[in-house]
C-alpha cells in the first residue's frame, strides 16, 4: 500500500472545469498540494482541463500510473476500473456516491461489478461514497476536502466523509497535526484492517482515531487491531448505540448494524479504546500518544482548591477508577513542607490557593514517588499570590522521567494560555476542567487494562486423554443428527454432549414408560423435575412439557401420563419419545444463569454469560464474548458483570467457584469453536450454588439442514489450529510433539531459554539479550499469545502427562507481513538438541504449512556465521544472497 499513499503519478478520472463539481475541487486540490507527483487528467467530453491536455480514456496514458481518482457518475465506474486494471493500475479511490449505500438495487449491482474487475486485476479500492485522503507530512492532498491537515503524529480514519471537514476545521483552528487523514467510505475494498496494518508501520503515526459506523470483516479488524494496539493505540468512537442511531448507520453504510454490545466484545478483544464523545477522542489522542500506560486505576489528585478536587474525585468513582491512598512515608514527608499545617494530609491533597511553585514541585514529587499513585491529576486554578509560568515550569521534568502519567487541568482563560503551552511543548497534556481530566484518565486504565488482558497467561484448562477421545464422539454425534436432516438436538442429548466435554451436569436419565420414571425418581429421591423428551418439540415449557417440584409417587404418575397425553394429542404419538428425570434443584441456595452461544451473520459466532431466573426483571447483568475461550478472558467476561463480584466477595460461596465456572465457558466456547454447524447453544439454567455448579437444562440448535459449514461467517478469532499438530521421532528414537504454540506455554519457554548459549542467542537475535530480558512476561506473553491469522509458532515439546511437565526443545516461527503476501522465517533450537534432525523438520514444517496457509513468498535473514541454518535452507530449495553490508545471508523461497 506505500505506492496507494505514496504515489509518484496520479490519474484524475472524471476532472472538470464545472464550479463547485466533484472533479473540479479535486483537480484544485491536487495541484495545490506541495507534493511531488505526475498528474494526469482524464475526461470522456474535453481534451483539455484549465489547459492542461485530458484524456480521453486512461488506457491511453503511456506513462505508468500508480493511483487513480474516479469521480465520474456510478453507471461508468465498473468500465473504468476495468480500463485501469488493464492499464496495469493496481490502486483506486473512488469518490463517487450511491452504490450499494443507496437502497437501490442496480446501484448495488455496480459495486458488486467494480469489485469484480477490482479482484480480477489485484487493485486495491478506498471507497466508494468517500472523499479521499491527505498525507500531510508528504503534502499530498488526493482528496475533495477544503481544507488541508497540519502534519502531526495522530491518524484519523472516518466512514463518514461530511464529518471529515469539520474535523480539519477543528484541527487548523487547535493546531492539531495529522500523520494520515482517510475517509475510508463503504469500504467495497479496504476497510479498517487494512488501514490499521499500513498505519501500524507508518513512522509517523503514534496513535490511531477511528470514526466509525460498521466493520465489515471483523475477523480482519480483530486481528489488525490487536497486533497494532500494543505499540500505537486506537481509539474509537463508534455510533449506533441506540436503536434509532443504529438504523442510521444501515442506511449510510449499507451494513446492518448489529447489537452495540457485540462491537463491545470485539473492541475489548483487540486492545482498543472505545469512548463516546468526538472530544473524548481527541482528548485520548493527545494523551496516549505522549504520556505513559498508567500501571493501574489509583489516581493522585493534588489542587490549589478545594472544589475542582472534590468535582475530579466524584468523576473518578462514578468512572470505576480509584483515590490512591497514600502510605505513611508520603504523608510524613507532605507534613514538612512549608505550610502544610493548612493542609489535610491525603489524597486529593489541597494545596491551598496561596501554594508556590516550590510547594508544587515538592507536592508533586512525593505523589510521583509514591507506589500507591498510578497516575497523576494536577488542578491549577488562576489566583492572584501563585505564578503559573513557574509552576509549569517545575513540572516539566516530571514528563521526561515517563514512570507514569501526569495530567494537568488548568481552569482560567486567556490568562492561562501561556502556561498551557509550556506544559503541551513538554508533552504534559492539559484539560479545561477537572471532571474532564479524570474521565481521560479513567480511559487510561481502561485501555491499559484491556491490553493488559490480550497479554495475560491463561491457566491450561483441565483435560486428559479420555476426555479427548469423548470430545471426538460428542463432535460425531452432532453430525450424525444434522447430517439426519435435525435442526435441534433435545435436552437430554446436549446434556450427554456437554458430559463429554466435562461440563458439569445434573443427573439426568430417561425414561420411555411410567414405571421406570417411577423406578429412577425412588433411586434419586424425591423432590424431582420431569421434562419431555422430543425431537418434535423444541420449547419444552412454553408447551407444557415440564413439570417441577414432585414429591411423590402418585404425582409423578400425574404428571407423566399429563404430558405423554398433551403432547400425543396435540403433536401427534411420534412427538412423545418419554421424558427425563433429574433432582429438583434448589436454587435458592445459589444463582440462576445463562450461559449460552449464537451465531450472528457478522460476526460469526458469540459466547453470552449473564443473570437468569426471576433478577432478570429487575436488571440485566452479562458479558458478551468470542470463541474460543481460554481462562483469562473468560475471567475478563465476568470481571464486567455484577455476578463476578457477588461470587468472589460473598463469603458463602468457596473461592474455588469461579475458576470452576471460567473452566466451564473455556469448555463450552470449544464446543462452539470446534462445531460451526451449532447455530445456537443455550445451557439454561446454569446453576451456581456455594460450591457447585451444574447444568439443569440444556439444548443445541443447529443451521438449516444442507447448510454448508464453509459458507458460515467464520469466527471473529481463528481458532487454535489444531490440524498443524505432529508427532515425530528424534534421530536418538525420542518422540515429540510438533504444535502451535499457545498462551499456556509461557512458563515453559523460561526453562527454554536455560538450554540456550550466548551463541545461539546471537545467531538467533543478532545481538547478545539478558536472559531476563528475553524470559519477562511482557516478551513472553507476545510470544505465546499469537494471532494464528497473523502468525504461526510451532514448539517441538516432549511428550508428558502433563503441560507443566513439557519440554520445549525447539521453536520455529513464521511471522505474515502486514502489507505483503509473503512471511519470515526463523528456526531456534536447544543447545542439546543439535545434531538431532530437529531443525530440519522444523524448517520442513514451516515450508509446508506456509502453503496450506496460501503464503506466496518465505523469507529470512541468516546470519553469515550461521552455515548449519543456511545448509539446511538450501536443501528445501531456498535461494541465497550475501550482503555484505548488512552482514547477513539473505535467503527466500518463492512457494
Amino acid at each position: 500500500m506505500l505506492t496507494f499513499f505514496h504515489p509518484k503519478s496520479i490519474a484524475i478520472i472524471g476532472a472538470s472545469e464545472k464550479k463547485f463539481s466533484v472533479g473540479r475541487k479535486l483537480y484544485e486540490n491536487l495541484k495545490s498540494s506541495d507534493y511531488d507527483a505526475k498528474l494526469y487528467i482524464v475526461n470522456v467530453n474535453n481534451s483539455k482541463i484549465f489547459g492542461e491536455k485530458s484524456y480521453s480514456n486512461v488506457k491511453k496514458i503511456k506513462a505508468q500510473i500508480d493511483l487513480a481518482i474516479i469521480a465520474i457518475p456510478p453507471k461508468e465506474v465498473p468500465g473504468v476500473i476495468r480500463e485501469c486494471g488493464e492499464k496495469g493500475i493496481l490502486n483506486a479511490i473512488v469518490i463517487t456516491e450511491g452504490f450499494k449505500v443507496s437502497g437501490n438495487i442496480e446501484e448495488g449491482l455496480l459495486e458488486e461489478e467494480l469489485m469484480i474487475y477490482a479482484r480480477k486485476y489485484n487493485m486495491r479500492v478506498l471507497g466508494p461514497n468517500c472523499v479521499g485522503f491527505l498525507n500531510p507530512h508528504s503534502g499530498l492532498n488526493a482528496s475533495i476536502l477544503r481544507a488541508r491537515a497540519q502534519p502531526g503524529q495522530i491518524a484519523f480514519i472516518s466512514q463518514s466523509g461530511a464529518l471529515c471537514n469539520a474535523i480539519l476545521d477543528w484541527g487548523n483552528k487547535e493546531k492539531f497535526g495529522f500523520s494520515q487523514f482517510v475517509s475510508i467510505g463503504s469500504m467495497a475494498d479496504l476497510e479498517w484492517g487494512d488501514l490499521i496494518l499500513f498505519l501500524g508501520n507508518d513512522p509517523h503515526t503514534k496513535a490511531i482515531l477511528i470514526f466509525m459506523e460498521s466493520i465489515v470483516d471483523v475477523r480482519k479488524f480483530i486481528s489488525a487491531a490487536r497486533e497494532v494496539a500494543y505499540t500505537k493505540p486506537i481509539i474509537v468512537i463508534k455510533t449506533g448505540k441506540s436503536f434509532d442511531a443504529a438504523q442510521i448507520s444501515v442506511f449510510h453504510t449499507g451494513v446492518l448494524a448489529n447489537h452495540d454490545s457485540y462491537y463491545d466484545a470485539s473492541f475489548r478483544r483487540s486492545g482498543v479504546l472505545r469512548v463516546d464523545t468526538l472530544g473524548e477522542l481527541f482528548y485520548m489522542a493527545s494523551v496516549l500518544a505522549r504520556q505513559p500506560i498508567t500501571p493501574g486505576k489509583r489516581l493522585g489528585i493534588i489542587s490549589n482548591a478545594g472544589g475542582p478536587a472534590v468535582l475530579a474525585t466524584d468523576a473518578l468513582i462514578n468512572g470505576g477508577g480509584k483515590l490512591a491512598k497514600l502510605s505513611p512515608q508520603s504523608i510524613s514527608a507532605l507534613g514538612k513542607i512549608k505550610a502544610s499545617e493548612k493542609w489535610r494530609l491525603a489524597n486529593p491533597l489541597d494545596i491551598h490557593r496561596d501554594a508556590s511553585p516550590i510547594s508544587f514541585e515538592k507536592v508533586v514529587e512525593i505523589f510521583f514517588n509514591e507506589n500507591n499513585v498510578d497516575g497523576l491529576l494536577i488542578i491549577i486554578t488562576p489566583q492572584l499570590q501563585i505564578d503559573l509560568n513557574q509552576i509549569a515550569i517545575r513540572l516539566r521534568k516530571f514528563a521526561q522521567i515517563r514512570k507514569k502519567p501526569i495530567i494537568v487541568s488548568i481552569m482560567g482563560g486567556d490568562e492561562a494560555n501561556e502556561v498551557r503551552e509550556i506544559l503541551s511543548q513538554a508533552n504534559i497534556p492539559v484539560f479545561p476542567f477537572p471532571d474532564i481530566a479524570t474521565r481521560v484518565f479513567n480511559y487510561m486504565w481502561k485501555n491499559a487494562f484491556n491490553i493488559k488482558g490480550i497479554y495475560e497467561t491463561p491457566r491450561l484448562p483441565k483435560s486428559s486423554e479420555s476426555q479427548s477421545i469423548l470430545k471426538i464422539q460428542a463432535i460425531k454425534d452432532i453430525e450424525t443428527a444434522f447430517d439426519s436432516g435435525r435442526t435441534w438436538m433435545t435436552e437430554y442429548e446436549s446434556k450427554e454432549i456437554l458430559k463429554k466435554y466435562d461440563i458439569p451436569v445434573i443427573p439426568t436419565t430417561l425414561a420411555t414408560n411410567e414405571m421406570q420414571a417411577v423406578a429412577i425418581a425412588k433411586k434419586i429421591g424425591f423432590p424431582v423435575t420431569i421434562k419431555v423428551h422430543s425431537e418434535m418439540v423444541m420449547d419444552k415449557r412454553i408447551n407444557g412439557g415440564v413439570v417441577l417440584n414432585i414429591n411423590s409417587k402418585k404425582s409423578l404418575k400425574k404428571a407423566f401420563y399429563q404430558i405423554k397425553t398433551h403432547f400425543t394429542n396435540y403433536f401427534g404419538p411420534q412427538s412423545f419419545k418419554g421424558v427425563t428425570i433429574q433432582k429438583m434443584f434448589l436454587t435458592h441456595f445459589g444463582l440462576e444463569t445463562i450461559l449460552s452461544s449464537e451465531y450472528d451473520e457478522q460476526f460469526g459466532s458469540l459466547i453470552y454469560f449473564g443473570n437468569s431466573g426471576k433478577v432478570v426483571g429487575l436488571y440485566e447483568d452479562g458479558a458478551i464474548g468470542f470463541p474460543p475461550l481460554n481462562t483469562t478472558l473468560a475471567h475478563r467476561m465476568l470481571e464486567q458483570i455484577k455476578i463476578y463480584q457477588l461470587l468472589k466477595n460473598q463469603p458463602a460461596f468457596n473461592p474455588k467457584i469461579v475458576d470452576e465456572l471460567e473452566q466451564i465457558m473455556v469448555k463450552f466456547s470449544h464446543i462452539v469453536a470446534e462445531n460451526k454447524i451449532i447455530k445456537s447453544f443455550k445451557i439454561h439454567p446454569l446453576a451456581i450454588t456455594y460450591n457447585e455448579i451444574s447444568v439443569l437444562d440444556a439444548r443445541i440448535e443447529f443451521h438449516e439442514p444442507g447448510t454448508n459449514p464453509d459458507d458460515l461467517t467464520p469466527l471473529a478469532i481463528r481458532p487454535y489450529p489444531s490440524h498443524y499438530s505432529k508427532k515425530w521421532t528424534m534421530r536418538n528414537g525420542t518422540d515429540i510433539n510438533i504444535r502451535p504454540i499457545r498462551p499456556e506455554d509461557e512458563p515453559l519457554f523460561i526453562n527454554f531459554h536455560k538450554t540456550l548459549s550466548n551463541e545461539s542467542v546471537y545467531l538467533r537475535y543478532f545481538h547478545q539479550a539478558s536472559f531476563d530480558y528475553r524470559v519477562s512476561h511482557e516478551r513472553l506473553s507476545r510470544i505465546c499469545f499469537v494471532d494464528y491469522d497473523r502468525e504461526i509458532a510451532l514448539v517441538a515439546v516432549t511428550e508428558e502427562q502433563n503441560h507443566d511437565d513439557e519440554k520445549i526443545l525447539g521453536v520455529g516461527r513464521i511471522v505474515k507481513s502486514r502489507v505483503l503476501n509473503e512471511a519470515e522465517f526463523s528456526v531456534t533450537i536447544s543447545d542439546n538438541m543439535h545434531g538431532m534432525g530437529l531443525g530440519t523438520e522444523l524448517i520442513r514444517r514451516i515450508v509446508e504449512i506456509s502453503k496450506l496457509e496460501k503464503i506466496d513468498k518465505l523469507l529470512a535473514d541468516i546470519l553469515i556465521g550461521n552455515q548449519a541454518m543456511v545448509a539446511i535452507v538450501k536443501k528445501f530449495g531456498f535461494e541465497t544472497k550475501l550482503d555484505l553490508e548488512e552482514k547477513v545471508i539473505k535467503v527466500w523461497r518463492n512457494l
